[in-house]
């Protein structure tokens, strides 16, 4: 690290946000296992563009204000969380690679599973009985501020989106049908079903209701 100056919450703005020049700043930990990967790059980097560029490190442990503040909000980062984090999730998840096994080999993370039906995880996360929870993108209760959705910069996870399956014979005895059905489904975005779902789960609406109010506001009603 000869040539990698370490910055701190009490130094960066001076020398990182208020500096003229290009600047690289790794935000690292001692016990997270990419960032131990990726730093003699990030030295060989201080080496070959020095007098270039200004190549740094923070620690986020040490200093946790400015890893906020830039949003570090990832998958990789529950690698942070000391003994490994604790992730609600059903009981299938500890074997799927989509799950468990791609948290470890993907994002190398120490992570443990606590097996509990679908719908509980929220109640664990409010208990703090544990740190993340696998839940859907379209779950109501994700329109709570008090949650944060952690992107997957690796795509471990892939993209599991609804849509309607007709049977063909179903479609010549009712031509109509696909007319009537296409309009909704394009509308039906997650952040619509997210909202939808929340006015059932949170406020309380009747099913039919929402799904009323949403068919007239996009005007399919």
């Amino acid at each position: 690290m000869a040539n990698t100056m370490a910055v701190t919450d009490s130094n960066f703005e001076s020398e990182i946000e208020s500096a003229s020049g290009l600047a690289v700043v790794d935000f690292w930990a001692e016990w997270c296992g990419p960032c131990r990967m990726i730093g003699p790059i990030i030295d060989q980097l201080a080496t070959e563009y020095e007098g270039k560029a200004k190549v740094t490190k923070l620690d986020v442990d040490a200093n946790q204000k400015t890893a906020m503040k830039y949003g570090l909000r990832t998958i990789g980062d529950l690698d942070r969380i000391p003994g490994g984090a604790t992730i609600a999730a059903p009981p299938e998840f500890r074997t799927r690679f989509e799950g468990l096994v791609g948290l470890r080999s993907r994002y190398m993370l120490r992570a443990k599973v606590v097996a509990m039906p679908i719908g509980q995880q929220y109640k664990a996360l409010n208990e703090g009985r544990v740190d993340a929870a696998a839940v859907f993108a379209t779950d109501g209760m994700l329109e709570d501020e008090e949650y944060v959705i952690l992107r997957d910069p690796r795509n471990l996870f892939s993209f599991q989106n609804v849509t309607p399956v007709v049977r063909t014979s179903v479609l010549k005895r009712t031509p109509g049908l696909a007319k009537a059905v296409d309009p909704v489904s394009a509308k039906l975005t997650t952040d619509a079903m997210r909202k939808m779902n929340a006015q059932v789960d949170i406020d309380g609406e009747e099913p039919a209701d929402v799904a009323k109010q949403f068919l007239e506001r996009e005007g399919l009603l």
